[in-house]
């Protein structure tokens, strides 16, 4: 792998030439799709079948200059220069250096029991990747302008309700590096039965905590949770946007001290990130903490009803 004077990343692959003896075919590929080869989502025949812009290069070590190549693009390539079908990145002899090391994902053995239809099967992986996707985005980024791409992510809907939650859960995710995302490992239904997935342990670790305060003073919980949703109703700020709405000091103040009181009781800690994410708006802080608060409310429930246990 390599890239270009403007970053642009290619993958070579070295190919029988009749003029060259050491030539090689490279494409471009874009962060995800390399990303999800790296991750083995995809072979590197597909990468090489659907390259970036549909353009194809060659290169030989025989023009080397200062660690630097020369790409050549052709129009045509030989069908036999094409990676095998099932060739994934673990079938390299060295593994490419990445800045997910330290972040590895392990192993996560989550119990369930009893009787689960199809809407649970479905409930509870997008309850628990939404919680993951926004536990994620609450760990600091060494990458330059993370912080300030969140941001403009936590800004941007409107917070009416309904496509806003849908699709910030959804941009969260997909924003997570593909090595560090959720992946279902094995499922063995039965009473009781298993769902191994993959996840990086000290967000799982949060997310269960969080589920344990809950489940274990539930109507505290609850009272805690009614006082902010009853009391953005009272005062009509739900199905509006918070830039539709003034806030005065006694809404302000309102909103701080309820929301600050919800996130206490479920022990999540990371209040001030969210409030600095959506620009200091205690009308946009308070409803995603309350959208967050209703997916970890919905895992709880298949823990306490005996569905799932942690192993």
């Amino acid at each position: 792998m390599g890239e270009d004077g403007r970053s642009i990343k290619y993958l070579g692959l070295a190919i029988p030439h009749p003029e060259h003896v050491h030539a090689f075919l490279a494409v471009q590929v874009s962060e995800e799709m390399l990303d999800d080869y790296l991750a083995e989502a995809i072979d590197l025949r597909f990468v090489f079948k659907r390259p970036k812009r549909n353009r194809y290069f060659l290169f030989t070590l025989d023009n080397e200059n200062a660690g630097r190549f020369s790409l050549k693009e052709i129009g045509e390539i030989d069908e036999e220069w094409l990676p095998e079908a099932g060739f994934f990145s673990r079938s390299h002899t060295e593994l490419e250096n990445t800045t997910y090391a330290t972040q590895q994902p392990s192993t996560l053995d989550i119990g369930i029991d009893g009787r689960w239809d199809i809407q649970d099967l479905s409930q509870f992986p997008n309850k628990f990747a939404d919680a993951y996707s926004f536990m994620h985005a609450m760990r600091p980024s060494n990458q330059r302008g993370a912080d300030e791409s969140l941001g403009e992510l936590f800004e941007r809907y409107p917070w009416r309700g309904g496509f806003s939650t849908v699709g910030f859960y959804n941009d969260l995710y997909f924003r997570i590096p593909r090595p560090q995302r959720l992946a279902v490992k094995e499922i063995q239904y039965a009473s009781p039965g298993t769902i191994k997935i993959t996840a990086i342990p000290d967000i799982a670790a949060e997310i269960q905590t969080m589920v344990e305060a809950i489940n274990s003073d539930w109507r505290k919980v609850q009272e805690a949770y009614k006082e902010l949703h009853n009391g953005m109703s009272l005062r009509e700020f739900l199905g509006r946007s918070h830039r539709e709405v003034t806030l005065d000091n006694n809404d302000k103040a309102f909103l701080e001290r309820a929301t600050k009181a919800l996130c206490k009781v479920i022990g999540f800690k990371y209040l001030a990130r969210v409030h600095k994410l959506v620009g200091s708006d205690w009308l946009a802080t308070a409803k995603i903490i309350a959208s967050f608060y209703r997916r970890i409310e919905e895992l709880a429930d298949f823990y306490e009803s005996g569905k799932a246990n942690f192993v």
